[in-house]
Order: structure tokens, then C-alpha cells, then sequence
């Protein structure tokens, strides 16, 4: 028999230590390999997300609730400030530009944002089919709300109030889809854009409404603002929060501390990973310790008809690497499956996240794993390479 079907005799024979181990190995790369990769994907997002935005401006509040209800769409927002304070704002000379956003309603629980062309490129968009936006009542729709409603350039939709489903439907004030945009792997690939005028035309009841956007009552909910240059940094948010109505909040400041809330128990769930497939690697090592114990006589035989040590040493190397291959490999398909579903779980609660792209970092995680059943399965066999035939069978007594 050649080394290779030998191995999955032995593997067969002995199938409940070689499950115990393989089990091992899976959980261990499959909680690792789930974690990492739903952290790097989350990283990926946060970053992609907060591109171009320098600081969020709206209401006073919560700074980390005003940067996840704009910049992330996944939370309510604090409130709206005055359109005559965001236009102040707006004409600082330390903003080069302020991108604004008015909430209220959603379609099918994605959110209606009404702001201006500018927001969609600030992410670089492009439309797949269309235009952008002009006038008020029409909308522009990210991938995922064209591909779950099914709606086309021309079609007819309308909102819902609130930014959760179930709210009351604005059918008097119908939008009307003029454009669809190509996914961008951030949070506009689940959202509606149209002109902040349609948000003050539905919510005002009022049909003379668009004409007259400059109403002194009218609200938005937040600017999104690029500062000018890096002194306004330091000194217009701080000026902001202490001389107007207004809350200055950095995104990546507030970025920063979600990352800290939810690192403790990524950490602690990677370190949990760890210690499964460290257990993995010294369950292996004693369970081939005694596994080449038990099979000496096999090995003296081999021996007496022409094995080399080399090849009795790879006969018990393969065993345990080949543990580990299955056992990684089980862990990484889990891994795959687990990632897809969190993240589109994910995804469902409005948290837009970035497409994978951790093949590097999962290949790497195997490799930790076949050189654990590497060095699991060489420290016993080498015991053997060095000894004799009746070594052998003095050793198995």
C-alpha cells in the first residue's frame, strides 16, 4: 500500500481521535477566520464610509448617535437644525464644502435622504442606468434598493414616513426614479437620494412647496463638511459646540470609539479562537505520540521491507498534517458561509459593508493551521527516525 492510502487506513481506524482532533482544528480556524474577517470587512466599510467627510454637523445630542444616523444611516437621528444656521455654515471660509442631508421617511426601510448630487460623488458613484437627480420628487436609487425593489428609470414609488417600515405612506407625493447607481461598497448602495426640496415638499404638505425653497421655518438634519484647510480642525468644531445651537462631531473620532466598543469582544473571540487551536495543536501531538507508541511493530515491519526513516517519519508527518487540512479546511468553509450571512445580516440592519476581500488573510490562517499539524505530528515521528529495526520493537514492549 503507498503512503498515501496507508495514512487514511490509519485516519480511518483510529476515526474517533482523528475526529477529536479535526473538530478541534475547524472550530478553532472557523471562530478565528469569522471574526477577523467581519472585522477587516467592517474596518473596510467604516473607512469607505467616512471618505471625504471631515467633520458631521446637526443637532445637539449624542456626537456618536449624529455620525451613525448620517454617516452610517444606522441609528435615528438626534434631530435638525436651522437651514439659515447650515447656510452660515456653509459660507465659513474654514468649510470647502458642505454636503446637506434631510431625513424622515424611508422606502421599504431603506432611507429617503434628500441632499444634492455632490454626496453621490463624493463616493466616487456612477450611474448604471439614467441620471442624477435635478428637480424636486425625483430620485436616484443606490444597487441594493434597485435590486430589492425591483424599480426601473421612469417608475413611480412612494415613501413611507419615519425611517423604519411601517409608517404612514406618502402616496399623494409620489417619487419618480430618473437614475440607478453602480454599488460602491458603502452605505449609498442602500439609500434613495432626491433633491432636499422633495423632503421639505412632502413633509409640508404643500404643493406651492418647491418653488419656494428658501422658506425661513425649513430645516435639514446634518452638513456633512470638508474643512478648507487644517487649522479648522481644531477650531470649528470647537467654536460650533460652544457659540451655536449646532453639534460638531468628528467621524473619525467617533468611528474610533465604536471600534473600541466592539473590539473587546472581537479580541476576546479571536484569543477564545486561539486557544482552540493551540488545544487542537497539543491534542495532535499526544494522540500521534501514542499513535506512533502503538504502531512501532508496523513500522519495524515497513522497515524490514525497504522503508526508509524518511518515509515511516512522512508515513506519521502526513497523518497529522492531513488532520489539520481537513479540520482548517472545514473551519474556513464554515468560516465563508458564517462571514456571508453575518454580514448581510449586517447589512439588513442598515450598516453598509464592504465587499470581501480577505483571501490573503485566510490563506495566511491556514497556513497557521497546517504548520500546527506540521510540528504536531513531526515531534513524535522523529523519535522513531533514528532507531533500528530491533529498537523498534524493543521501544513498542
Amino acid at each position: 500500500m503507498n503512503t498515501m492510502g496507508l495514512t487514511a487506513a490509519y485516519m480511518r481506524h483510529n476515526w474517533q481521535r482523528t475526529g477529536y482532533n479535526v473538530l478541534l482544528f475547524a472550530i478553532g480556524t472557523a471562530l478565528i477566520a469569522t471574526v477577523m474577517s467581519l472585522g477587516s470587512r467592517f474596518e473596510n466599510s467604516i473607512d469607505r464610509n467616512l471618505h471625504g467627510i471631515d467633520m458631521v454637523v446637526g443637532a445637539k445630542g449624542s456626537p456618536l448617535q449624529l455620525v451613525l444616523s448620517t454617516v452610517f444611516a444606522a441609528d435615528v437621528p438626534n434631530g435638525n437644525i436651522a437651514l439659515e444656521d447650515a447656510r452660515k455654515l456653509e459660507a465659513n471660509p474654514m468649510v470647502r464644502a458642505a454636503i446637506p442631508m434631510a431625513l424622515g421617511d424611508n422606502y421599504r426601510g431603506y432611507r429617503i435622504v434628500g441632499t444634492t448630487p455632490a454626496y453621490a460623488a463624493n463616493y466616487g458613484a456612477q450611474l448604471a442606468s439614467g441620471r442624477m437627480f435635478g428637480k424636486s420628487m425625483e430620485a436616484v436609487l443606490g444597487s441594493s434598493v434597485a435590486a430589492d425593489s425591483g424599480l426601473h428609470v421612469g417608475e413611480k414609488f412612494a415613501g413611507s414616513h419615519g425611517l423604519s417600515p411601517g409608517g404612514e405612506l406618502h402616496s399623494q407625493f409620489p417619487y419618480t426614479v430618473v437614475g440607478v447607481m453602480e454599488p460602491t461598497g458603502t452605505i449609498l448602495d442602500r439609500l434613495v437620494l432626491t433633491p432636499v426640496d422633495s423632503v421639505w415638499y412632502v413633509h409640508e404638505n404643500d404643493l406651492d412647496a418647491p418653488n419656494h425653497p428658501t422658506a425661513a421655518h425649513r430645516e435639514v438634519t446634518a452638513l456633512l463638511v470638508k474643512f478648507a484647510s487644517p487649522l479648522a480642525v481644531i477650531g470649528l468644531p470647537r467654536y460650533i459646540n460652544k457659540n451655536t445651537t449646532m453639534l460638531a462631531a468628528s467621524p473619525a473620532m467617533q468611528a474610533f470609539r465604536l471600534r473600541q466598543l466592539l473590539g473587546v469582544g472581537s479580541d476576546t473571540l479571536v484569543w477564545l479562537g486561539g486557544l482552540l487551536m493551540g488545544l487542537a495543536g497539543l491534542g495532535l501531538l499526544i494522540s500521534m505520540a501514542e499513535a506512533v507508541r502503538q504502531r512501532l511493530y508496523d513500522l519495524a515491519l515497513m522497515r524490514c521491507l525497504g522503508a526508509t526513516p524518511a518515509r515511516v517519519v512522512g508515513l506519521a508527518v502526513l497523518e497529522g498534517v492531513g488532520i489539520a487540512v481537513i479540520g482548517g479546511g472545514l473551519g474556513l468553509a464554515a468560516s465563508v458561509y458564517g462571514t456571508a450571512l453575518a454580514a448581510g445580516s449586517l447589512m439588513n440592519g442598515q450598516l453598509g459593508f464592504a465587499p470581501a476581500g480577505n483571501g490573503a488573510m485566510l490563506a495566511g490562517i491556514f497556513g497557521i493551521v497546517v504548520a500546527l499539524g506540521l510540528v504536531g505530528s513531526l515531534l513524535p515521528a522523529l523519535r522513531v527516525y533514528r532507531l533500528g529495526i530491533p529498537q523498534l520493537l524493543g521501544s513498542r514492549s
